[in-house]
């Protein structure tokens, strides 16, 4: 049943791994959200909107389809399929992400940059991370089509911590797989 919650190893240099292994991902489509004390890492959407000039399209893996209605039929098409809001702390269930034209400054003015009006991507696989309260997830919502592998990848990366114990003590008593005469002489021939 979904959400599928995964609990991540927390430590609070988490989000930054995070980015450092989006940054050198194969797949760069990644989105990073953050708020005080939050962090939400959404990455490979399951299709994305796009509005200019009056033509919509919904991009996938399969294609791109220019679909009627332009800025009127946005509305209904952002509304198909969304996932059912979940209790929890978690104020992003999963859904739309993305940017208007105010956010990304498209200006109708000569010489700006030549921005959609609307980017959105519908996400249903995200990493949270609440670091008031300690804790990070692997959130997939249903819907979600992508492979559960990718994720596994960058999190492996991310969550990777070397640890240095301040003492050291062995499990059992030691021994040694050479002589000490024998580790001398070819330790001098070294």
């Amino acid at each position: 049943s979904f959400p599928l919650v995964q609990q991540l190893p927390y430590s609070g240099g988490l989000g930054a791994r995070l980015r450092e292994s989006a940054v050198a991902s194969s797949r760069p489509v990644w989105l990073r959200l953050a708020s005080g004390a939050q962090e939400l890492f959404a990455a490979w959407p399951e299709h994305v909107i796009r509005l200019e000039t009056e033509a919509l399209q919904r991009i996938d893996r399969f294609g791109t389809e220019v679909l009627p209605g332009g800025v009127e039929a946005l509305w209904s098409v952002l509304r198909e399929g969304l996932p059912a809001r979940t209790s929890g702390q978690r104020p992003f269930h999963g859904g739309w992400l993305g940017s208007l034209s105010y956010d990304l400054g498209a200006r109708k003015e000569p010489g700006s940059l030549a921005f959609p009006d609307v980017l959105l991507g519908n996400y249903r696989c995200f990493v949270w991370i609440d670091h008031e309260a300690g804790v990070a997830e692997l959130v997939t919502v249903n819907g979600f089509t992508g492979s559960a592998d990718d994720w596994e990848v960058i999190i492996e990366k991310a969550t990777c911590q070397t640890a240095f114990p301040d003492s050291f003590s062995l499990l059992t008593s030691f021994q040694p797989m050479t002589s000490r005469s024998r580790y001398a002489a070819d330790f001098t021939r070294i």
